[in-house]
């Protein structure tokens, strides 16, 4: 078997791997994605980036992704499916990309790309996030594009790493960071200083004017996700240590600086090991800085993960070659047990999915796997209590919700959004820190009460078999008031049961308690 050919298979083993692990574990919606595509549908529909008509907030992370998806509602295409592919082919594109990166960081004379490729197809947080829908997977494919064009000899790839990082800034804010922390590795060395000037140049040209549009059009420098979500605290900076910790010990991803810092040794590898460190460093302190991530997995990782693949190979490959020498072999003679030794860290990085999130920093509960297949069950209950809204409400009634995402956008209802990511009051405004999990301690009830919705539906919009009397109307909802403090403000307030009172609305054989105000028009309820 030739060179060529020995690679066409390896490159469809890796890409079948990746393929298999997204649909065969991880084929399920993604609760945030659908603020996204509420956003996309008021755009394609004439209404403006917006998630309520009238109301200008940049609730949404990403506008080149929902600006995206506003092309496909446009022309007719399913907006939740459509999505989920797109987000698969980016991640698919990723390994390909992953390949080439690690062929010119790593040489092509044997082919420790496919390996490398192949702990990224075998991640768990690849796999999850390429199927959301989310716009994870294109915002990693763009900022490696990056690394992989400003690490090219050739002046034309200059110029177009400062495009790809230009693009990615426009799909989500950190885009920013991995151009500055390129920019940085340019500067130390010599060889590479003269690239600085084309890749800044031309971020510069992309990010400048959406970012003065965006802060002139929105009103404030950031998107309202980070004021509702990452206001910087000491508690908030633990719970991303905690975060990142995790993610390097349960898929044993210290091997990445290890190898990285080992391939600093070897003069071919030295230049791109650097970019690596300094890449690293720089995703885990955005990891600590913003607090960690309430969902499953860690997608705010992503980005790296190719890199601390590549480094990873590099590193192994060093050890054990270097081992080979010092027993008196050859160095190649260390290639079938590297090979070997990556195999199965790529299995244990596919089976970690399932171990409990322990770290070294304490317990972090159930796994991954086990807390996606729990969402999927509750998003079940969302799009179910989201279509008996749109059936049972009049077009023009407001909700009130937790769950800003499926309900809002299958309902099509008008939408409050009490943890602030949709809403500019509740976002700026101050609460005590690490009250609730991370993103979900916004809220304000006086104000909640004052815009008078419809329907407020505390908790998260989960059915029940049965009826929720009075009482077991408090335990239902106070279940969740230690992740969602506003909840627990809400109901020990004065005026909430004098506005409101405990209504079942029947979602099939179950029912959906909500909260109804006295004076609002009742749903139909057959």
């Amino acid at each position: 078997m030739n060179r060529k050919h020995l690679h066409a298979i390896l490159l469809a083993v890796v890409l079948l791997a990746a393929v298999g692990h997204s649909l065969l574990l991880y084929d399920m919606p993604f609760e945030d994605s659908y603020i996204t595509f509420r956003y996309a549908a008021n755009l394609a529909e004439g209404n403006g980036l917006v998630y309520n008509s009238g109301e200008r907030v940049e609730g949404f992370t990403s506008l080149g992704w929902t600006v995206l998806l506003a092309g496909v509602h446009a022309v007719g295409l399913d907006m939740p499916s459509t999505a989920r592919g797109l987000s698969l082919f980016f991640g698919l594109l990723l390994v390909l990309l992953t390949c080439q990166l690690g062929a010119r960081w790593l040489g092509n004379d044997k082919p420790w790309w496919a390996l490398a490729a192949l702990l990224v197809a075998t991640n768990g947080t690849f796999a999850y996030y390429a199927f959301t829908g989310m716009e994870t997977s294109l915002f990693a494919l763009l900022v490696t594009l990056g690394f992989f064009e400003a690490t090219s000899k050739q002046k034309r790839a200059w110029i177009m790493a400062g495009v790809y990082f230009g693009l990615s800034a426009l799909v989500r804010p950190e885009g920013l960071g991995y151009w500055g922390l390129t920019c940085i590795w340019l500067l130390t060395d010599k060889d590479t200083r003269a690239r600085v000037l084309p890749v800044g140049a031309v971020f510069l040209a992309i990010f400048v004017p959406y970012f003065a549009w965006r802060w002139h059009h929105f009103g404030f420098p950031l998107p309202n996700t980070y004021y509702a979500k990452a206001t910087p605290s000491t508690i908030r900076f633990a719970m991303g240590a905690k975060h990142f910790e995790q993610f390097f010990t349960l898929h044993l991803f210290w091997l990445a600086p290890i190898g990285a810092a080992l391939a600093l040794t070897r003069k071919r590898w030295k230049n791109w090991a650097r970019l690596a460190l300094i890449l690293l460093g720089g995703a885990v302190f955005n990891v600590v800085f913003v607090g960690g991530d309430t969902f499953a997995f860690y997608r705010f990782f992503l980005p790296v993960i190719p890199v601390g693949a590549i480094a990873t190979v590099a590193g192994m490959v060093h050890i054990f070659e270097s081992v080979g020498r010092r027993l008196g072999g050859r160095a190649r003679t260390a290639h079938l047990p590297v090979a070997a030794a990556l195999v199965a860290l790529a299995l244990f990085v596919v089976c970690a999915s399932n171990f409990p999130r322990v770290s070294l920093l304490g317990g972090g509960g159930k796994s991954n796997l086990a807390t996606v297949q729990d969402v999927e069950k509750i998003n079940r209950d969302y799009f179910a209590a989201g279509e008996a809204l749109r059936a049972r409400l009049q077009p023009d009634q407001w909700i009130a919700v937790n769950a800003a995402g499926i309900v809002p956008y299958v309902s099509g209802l008008p939408t409050i959004d009490m943890l602030g990511l949709n809403d500019v009051h509740i976002a700026h405004v101050e609460v005590p820190p690490g009250h609730g999990s991370v993103g979900h301690e916004k809220h304000d009830v006086d104000y909640l009460l004052s815009r008078r919705p419809d329907v407020i539906i505390p908790g998260l919009p989960l059915l029940s078999t049965r009826k929720i009397t009075q009482q077991t109307v408090g335990p239902w909802f106070a279940r969740w008031f230690a992740y969602l403090p506003g909840d627990e403000k809400l109901f020990s307030h004065p005026d909430f049961p004098k506005l409101y009172q405990a209504f079942n609305l029947k979602v099939g054989d179950k029912w959906l308690c909500i909260f109804l105000r006295r004076d609002a028009r009742r749903p139909r309820n057959d």
